[in-house]
C-alpha cells in the first residue's frame, strides 16, 4: 500500500463522499475521522462509507474545535489507526473534507517519493517580522480549550527565546513519510515533547512539526520545505476558481482547498476524469441546524441580568449568547459560550478594531488578549479578563448569572472609556 489519507471532517456529507470517490483506490486507504460534534447525518455517512467501499476505515471521535490540541490529537489518533493497518504504507497525507485532489490517487502516489515528508513548517530566524509575531503570540500565554469551542487565553506564560528557536510553524496539512509517522506515534506519551504545545493557541500548526525537526524525534529523516496543498479562500478572497485549480495544478501541487458548496466546471470535469472512480449514490450537504432547546431555556435563565440575544443555530459553537444592558458601549459585550452545557465560557469582548497587534493590551486596569476561538461577530476581538470572575470565566452552569452579571458591571464601568475614545490611535487605552 502506499498512501494512506487521514481526513479531518465535520461538515458536509456530499463533500466527504465526493472526496472519497476521488481517492478511492485499491492499493491506498482512506481513514475518516468525524468532529464529534458534527451532524448525525455525518457520522452515518462515514460508516456507510466505510461498508461500501474497501479500505475506507472510520476512526473514533474526537471532540473537536478550531485552534484546539484536540486537532492535533486527533491526527494523532489517525496516525496510530494508520500504523496499526495489516499492510505497510509509504505515505500518510492529512486531508479535510474541504481537500479536493488536483491528480488521480495512482499519480499521488507515484509522485511522492519514498522517505520523504512534505511541510513548509519554518523556523523562527527564518521567518519574518509578521510570522515571529504570530510564532510568539501563540507561546506567550497559556491557552485552555472550551471543549468544542475554542482556545481562550488563561494566564501569561514564560518561553525562551532557545525554546521558540526550535519550534516550528507551518500548515497543518502535512505530508508524512512512515518512518516520521513511526517516530510521532513512539513518542505520543512524552509530555515533555507534548505539553508546551498542549496549552498554546492553534496547535495543530505547530505541535507536529515542532516536535518532529525541532525538537530532535525526526533527526535525520528527509523533509521537504513544500506544502503539497494550495489554499484557495472563495469566501475569503474570491478564490478556487477554475483558473486557481489550473493553476495550483500546474504548479505542481497535489490537492487544493477550501472547495465551495458549487464546484467550478474545469474542476468538475477534471475529477471526472480520474480513472477507476467508483459509482456511489448521492449523499446529502449538511443539515440545515436547529436550535438545541438547552439554548433557549438558558437564555430565558440569564435575562433577568440584561438584553440576551442568541446567534442563529449553525453558527459558532452549540451555545452562543450576547447579553447586553442599557448604556453599554457597543464595542463591549458579555457572552456566554459552550457546547456540552457543563463548562460555560463568561466572555468580555471588546470590538476594537484589530490594528495588527497580537500582544496584549490594556482596557483601563484589564488586560485584553485576543479571542482564539472562532465565535460570531468577534474574529480578531479581544477579551477583557476580569479578575472577579474565577478561573479565566471557564465557570460551572450554578454560578452563571451572578459571573454574568460581574461581567456585565465590567462593562458598564469601561463603557464612558471606549467611547470617549472611540477614534483612539492604536495603543491601550488606560483608565
Amino acid at each position: 500500500m502506499s498512501v494512506v489519507y487521514a481526513v479531518l471532517c465535520h461538515h458536509s456529507p456530499r463533500y466527504v463522499a465526493e472526496l472519497v470517490r476521488a481517492l478511492a483506490h485499491p492499493e491506498q486507504a482512506i481513514l475518516l475521522h468525524a468532529d464529534a460534534k458534527a451532524p448525525p447525518t455525518l457520522h452515518a455517512a462515514l460508516r456507510d462509507l466505510a461498508v461500501l467501499l474497501p479500505n475506507v476505515r472510520v476512526v473514533d471521535s474526537v471532540l473537536c474545535s478550531w485552534g484546539g490540541w484536540s486537532l492535533v490529537a486527533a491526527t494523532l489518533r489517525m496516525m496510530g489507526d494508520a500504523l496499526a493497518l495489516p499492510v505497510r504504507w509509504r505515505h500518510f497525507c492529512v486531508l479535510s473534507e474541504h481537500h479536493m485532489p488536483l491528480q488521480p490517487p495512482a499519480a499521488i502516489a507515484r509522485l511522492l517519493p519514498e522517505g520523504f515528508s512534505f511541510s513548509d513548517a519554518s523556523l523562527l530566524p527564518a521567518m519574518d517580522r509578521d510570522h515571529r509575531n504570530d510564532l510568539g503570540h501563540r507561546f506567550l500565554r497559556h491557552w485552555r480549550e472550551l471543549p468544542g469551542v475554542g482556545p481562550f487565553a488563561v494566564g501569561p506564560r514564560t518561553v525562551s527565546l532557545a525554546e521558540l528557536e526550535a519550534f516550528r510553524l507551518g500548515s497543518q496539512w502535512v505530508v508524512l513519510a512512515r518512518e516520521a509517522c513511526e517516530r510521532l506515534w513512539a513518542v505520543r506519551d512524552d509530555d515533555s515533547l507534548w505539553s508546551p504545545f498542549r496549552d498554546s493557541l492553534v496547535p495543530d500548526e505547530t505541535a507536529l512539526m515542532s516536535v518532529l525537526r525541532g525538537l530532535g524525534v525526526g533527526k535525520g529523516l528527509n523533509v521537504r520545505r513544500d506544502n503539497q496543498t494550495f489554499l484557495a479562500m472563495p469566501d475569503a478572497s474570491g478564490g478556487f476558481a477554475d483558473d486557481d485549480v489550473r493553476a495550483a495544478r500546474a504548479r505542481g501541487y497535489l490537492f487544493i482547498r477550501k472547495r465551495p458548496a458549487r464546484l467550478p466546471p474545469f474542476a468538475s470535469a477534471l475529477l471526472a476524469s480520474f480513472p477507476g472512480r467508483p459509482v456511489l449514490r448521492v449523499f446529502p450537504g449538511a443539515p440545515a441546524a436547529s436550535e438545541d432547546s438547552r439554548v433557549r431555556e438558558l437564555a430565558d435563565r440569564l435575562r433577568g441580568t440584561g438584553a440576551v440575544s442568541v446567534a442563529p443555530a449553525g453558527i459558532g459553537p452549540l451555545c452562543c449568547l450576547e447579553i447586553s444592558v442599557a448604556g453599554q458601549a457597543k464595542s463591549l459585550s458579555v457572552h456566554v459560550v459552550s457546547h456540552d452545557f457543563a463548562t460555560f465560557k463568561v466572555l468580555l469582548a471588546w470590538r476594537r478594531p484589530f490594528d495588527g497587534s497580537l500582544a496584549p493590551m490594556w482596557l483601563g486596569g484589564y488586560e485584553a488578549t485576543l479571542i482564539g476561538a472562532r465565535l460570531p461577530g468577534l474574529v480578531l476581538a479581544r477579551e477583557v479578563h476580569i479578575p472577579d470572575v474565577p478561573d479565566y470565566g471557564f465557570v460551572g452552569g450554578d454560578d452563571l448569572a451572578r459571573h454574568v452579571g460581574t461581567a456585565l458591571a465590567v462593562a458598564r464601568k469601561l463603557s464612558a472609556l471606549v467611547t470617549s475614545f472611540a477614534a483612539a490611535p492604536r495603543t491601550a487605552l488606560r483608565g
